[in-house]
């Protein structure tokens, strides 16, 4: 029996943000620790978006350094507070420039798709066509493999009004068939 893959996901710590007055990186720092104490060692770590606040270098300096801490596989996806080429030489991430951060990545038993929800200069998420066209192969390349599917935006209403403002307005419906 293989060993079951262990998967940790943060989202949004916004690094370079003051939400309410809050540094974030001290916030940060307590949820590394947290992962470094956990019983079992994950096999890898998924941040899904919004790693800065602002999209700068200096923040993704900063995130980048910190999560380092972690001594894990890193895999990041964009979120609408991000700059996609500033993640890209970040985190050496394929693909070129501003074109959608989607790739796709082994961990474990499990195959880890992320998938890039964001419109630049927009809030809300989108799938366009093409997008969608590129996860459709994703997904029959190994359609017996266990998948994971990370994205930024919900897919779907959670009933957080501020979080169902931004999500999938357009393109859910797409992702869904």
């Amino acid at each position: 029996m293989p060993k079951p893959t262990l998967l940790v996901q943060l989202s949004d710590p916004h690094i370079g943000g003051n939400e309410k007055g809050v540094d974030p990186v001290p916030r940060l720092e307590s949820v590394i620790a947290a992962v470094r104490s956990l019983p079992n060692l994950p096999d890898a770590v998924l941040v899904s978006g919004d790693l800065t606040d602002d999209g700068a270098e200096e923040n993704y300096r900063i995130v980048r350094e910190l999560l380092a801490h972690l001594g894990l596989p890193l895999h990041v996806l964009p979120g609408n507070h991000d700059d996609r080429g500033r993640i890209r030489a970040a985190f050496d991430l394929p693909g070129r420039r501003e074109e959608p951060v989607n790739y796709a990545v082994d961990v474990g038993e499990l195959r880890l798709i992320l998938f890039d929800s964001n419109v630049p200069g927009s809030d809300p998420g989108s799938y366009e066509v093409d997008r969608l066209g590129w996860l459709d192969r994703e997904l029959a390349a190994q359609p017996e493999r266990p998948t994971l599917l990370a994205v930024h935006h919900p897919p779907l209403a959670t009933g957080i009004a501020e979080w169902d403002a931004i999500n999938l307005d357009r393109g859910g419906r797409r992702l869904a068939r």
